[in-house]
C-alpha cells in the first residue's frame, strides 16, 4: 500500500485531491494496518499506520486511532520500545484527551 502514499503526495503537486479523498485513503491504509497486525507483521502495520497519519489533518480525531495502533504494534514489538510506546499513546491523548485505549496503553508502558 505504499504506492497510495506516494500517489498522494503525486496527485497534490498537482492540484490536490481533496480532503474527503485524503480521509478515505487513510482509513485505507489504516485497514491495511489492522490486517497486518492480525498477521503478527508489526513492523508493516507500523508504516501503515505511519502513512495513514501522514495524510491525516494535525487536530483530526482519527489520528489518535492511528496513533494508538502505533503503540499496540510497539508493544508486540521485542524489546518494548516504552519511551516510543508512551509518546504515541501520549499523542492520541493530545487529539483525544479521554481515548481509553490510549490511557491504558500509556498506563501499561
Amino acid at each position: 500500500m505504499d504506492y497510495v502514499l506516494t500517489w498522494c503526495i503525486f496527485i497534490t503537486q498537482w492540484g490536490g485531491i481533496g480532503f474527503l479523498n485524503f480521509l478515505i485513503l487513510a482509513h485505507e491504509l489504516k485497514e491495511e494496518g489492522n490486517k497486518r497486525f492480525q498477521n503478527k507483521d508489526y513492523v508493516g502495520a507500523l508504516q501503515q499506520y505511519e502513512n495513514a497519519l501522514k495524510l491525516t489533518p494535525k487536530t483530526h480525531l482519527e489520528r489518535a486511532v492511528f496513533h494508538s495502533n502505533r503503540a499496540a504494534c510497539l508493544m508486540q514489538m521485542k524489546p518494548i520500545d516504552y519511551e516510543t510506546v508512551i509518546a504515541e499513546s501520549t499523542m492520541a491523548l493530545q487529539v483525544q484527551p479521554q481515548f481509553l485505549r490510549a490511557l491504558l496503553q500509556r498506563a501499561r508502558a
